[in-house]
């Protein structure tokens, strides 16, 4: 999938580990997906899939419901890469080098191989 995934919009909000939402289109199936989570904490960087908010009906606390996933583990790990790469690629235009190595706090990053929004079968 690498080289086949593009971001095409980018809204910084960094707010706590939330770093912003992004939009990307990949050309190989004509799709946009909207509202990707950009996410920074201790170093690492992470993104999760679009999804739903509700409230819990028995709790009343908030909750978030998948609004796609990935038939398996491959297909997941292949997207995340593809995006990983491609959100670098995009902070270096925008942003130049400093905005991919470094978290808000001037902290080298890590990629977060382990994301927790494995959202596959």
């Amino acid at each position: 999938m690498s080289g086949n995934l593009k971001v095409i919009a980018y809204k910084p909000i960094n707010r706590g580990k939330l770093v912003g939402f992004l939009d990307v289109f990949i050309p190989s199936v004509g799709i946009e997906i909207y509202g990707l989570t950009a996410f920074e904490s201790d170093g690492r960087r992470w993104f999760n899939l679009p999804s739903r908010e509700y409230e819990d009906k028995d709790t009343g606390q908030k909750k978030y419901s998948p609004i796609m996933r990935f038939p398996n583990e491959a297909y997941y790990n292949a997207f995340m890469n593809a995006l990983r790469k491609e959100f670098d690629a995009y902070c270096m235009k925008q942003e130049g080098p400093s905005a991919l190595n470094t978290d808000m706090d001037g902290r080298p990053l890590q990629p977060d191989v382990s994301s927790n929004d494995k959202q596959y079968n």
